[in-house]
């Protein structure tokens, strides 16, 4: 009895970390001094509640060593925690926050316009880094982008850079002017033309909305920071929440799928934030995190590396269909 009355004092801190209330802790020293054992006959004479009981019990049992709880690991946390209050609170979907937005705009980088008025366009050429380009619309050959980007082009310009690909050497060759491409080349076998980019119109805030061939493109890949009840796989890091009655909640990135539209469980997953750079998930990923654990009263929190690479661009054949582009153009 009394190497139990001296363990509950010196544990004191612990066991009200763990959840316990101090009257619970004083309840418990009264019971062993007065009766010298924790039974549910003991308490049942003295008219506790079934809950309160086994609750009793419960702190008794952790006390004497019987139930050893291990702090750092979310499993034992959170069977812990939902025997201490899961059968009156238990976490739904609809106790987190509602997901932020539905949509995440495409975004690409340009490469390989050679040197002229439209090199200008080429990603590299930002001072601030490399540029990302809004997407505004996109076919199976070209993509729409928006930009206040905008060439100084002579009087009467077509507004159009042409290539012109030989089939036997591989080399490409560029003008501004359709006139240059003659009838023979136009006709020849030997010979790929098409245009590399065309500015499309003037909008009414001033931007400027071009068609890039694909080939001078490249899909941006964007990331999802997501909240769910399941554990996934696959991930670009992941937090681990244990919430105040026990339910594990699942903070982590994951790859956007191809379309503009946020796609998710809505009865098991919330959508908090997205992202086009590498560097930035993690800082996102625990801000998010850190957010959630706060509002549901967190009890537990772990970081876990990711299990999967973020690449920064689309691959070749993707569902967008973004190409590679050809030799000269380099990213």
């Amino acid at each position: 009895m009394g190497i139990n009355l001296y363990e509950i004092d010196a544990n004191r801190n612990r066991l009200l970390h763990l959840g316990f209330r101090m009257e619970e802790l004083e309840v418990l020293k009264s019971v062993l001094m007065n009766y010298g054992k924790v039974t549910s006959s003991v308490l049942s004479s003295l008219e506790f509640t079934y809950k309160d009981a086994k609750r009793l019990q419960y702190l008794h049992d952790i006390v004497t060593g019987k139930i050893m709880i291990d702090n750092g690991n979310a499993e034992a946390v959170s069977k812990h925690y939902k025997r201490m209050y899961g059968d009156s609170n238990q976490i739904g979907i609809g106790h987190l926050p509602l997901s932020k937005f539905s949509t995440v705009p495409r975004l690409a980088v340009i490469a390989g316009i050679p040197d002229g008025h439209y090199s200008i366009y080429n990603s590299r050429n930002d001072k601030e880094g490399v540029r990302m380009y809004p997407v505004i619309g996109f076919s199976d050959k070209k993509i729409l982008i928006q930009t206040r980007r905008k060439p100084i082009l002579p009087y009467g310009s077509e507004k159009k850079l042409y290539y012109i690909k030989n089939k036997e050497n591989g080399k490409t060759y560029y003008t501004e002017e359709s006139n240059k491409i003659s009838r023979q080349l136009k006709e020849s076998e030997k010979a790929e033309i098409g245009t590399v980019l065309e500015i499309k119109k003037l909008t009414e805030d001033k931007k400027v909305v071009v068609a890039v061939d694909k080939k001078y493109t490249r899909m941006v890949n964007r990331y999802l920071i997501v909240a769910s009840f399941r554990e996934p796989e696959f991930h670009l890091g992941l937090c681990k929440i244990v919430a105040f009655e026990g339910t594990k909640i699942y903070v982590y990135g994951e790859v956007m799928k191809e379309s503009e539209n946020v796609q998710y469980n809505r009865s098991t997953q919330r959508v908090y934030d997205f992202g086009f750079e590498k560097g930035q998930i993690q800082e996102k990923l625990e801000r998010t995190a850190k957010e959630l654990y706060t509002y549901l009263k967190g009890v537990y929190y772990e970081f876990l590396s990711a299990t999967m690479e973020y690449e920064p661009y689309y691959k070749k054949g993707n569902n967008q269909k973004a190409e590679m582009a050809r030799e000269k153009v380099e990213f």
